[in-house]
């Protein structure tokens, strides 16, 4: 179990990546206007299966809404 700061919150997390922590959050990775930074790092979509997630990361997850 990986210990991790997910939007100033601390989370369990069991799996590996980014894209397996957004599939936790119930978060489609293929959904437009996801942006990920991992330890202050903006991270790039393509990217996200395949970075890998350590105890103490700090991650962020940011959607954009449209309104006005």
């Amino acid at each position: 179990m990986t210990e991790l700061r997910v939007n100033g919150e601390p989370r369990a997390f069991a799996g590996a990546t980014i894209a397996d922590l957004l599939a936790s959050l119930g978060v489609a990775a293929d959904r437009p206007g996801i942006a990920v930074a991992r330890n202050g790092e903006v991270v790039r979509r393509a990217h996200w299966p395949t970075t890998a997630l350590a105890d103490g990361d700090a991650v962020e997850v940011v959607t954009a809404r449209g309104g006005g």
